[in-house]
């Protein structure tokens, strides 16, 4: 089985931490699925392949912002403009 749950964002929310297998699912976002908070599920659902990268590399990978933005070969200042954005949204 495969623990999300490394990353700083996870740590502080720990309660939202899950275990389970991938194979159980399809696709790097799989992590999705397993949140059971239903208004939190309809916002990632809306979201673009794009943000839940970001989501992806931060909470559960364990990138820092810097780290994550030079993976998705995006400047630093527009990584963390996003991500703000992000945050407010899902709120």
């Amino acid at each position: 089985p495969l623990e999300y749950g490394h990353g700083t964002l996870v740590q502080k929310y720990e309660h939202f931490c899950v275990t389970f297998s991938e194979a159980d699912f399809s696709g790097r976002y799989a992590w999705v699925e397993t949140i059971e908070d239903e208004k939190l599920v309809h916002k990632l659902k809306k979201l673009n392949e794009h943000q839940l990268e970001m989501l992806t590399l931060i909470s559960f990978e364990g990138y820092t912002q810097e780290e994550a933005a030079k993976c998705m070969e995006i400047p630093y200042r527009t990584f963390k403009y996003q991500l703000k954005k992000l945050r407010n949204f899902l709120k």
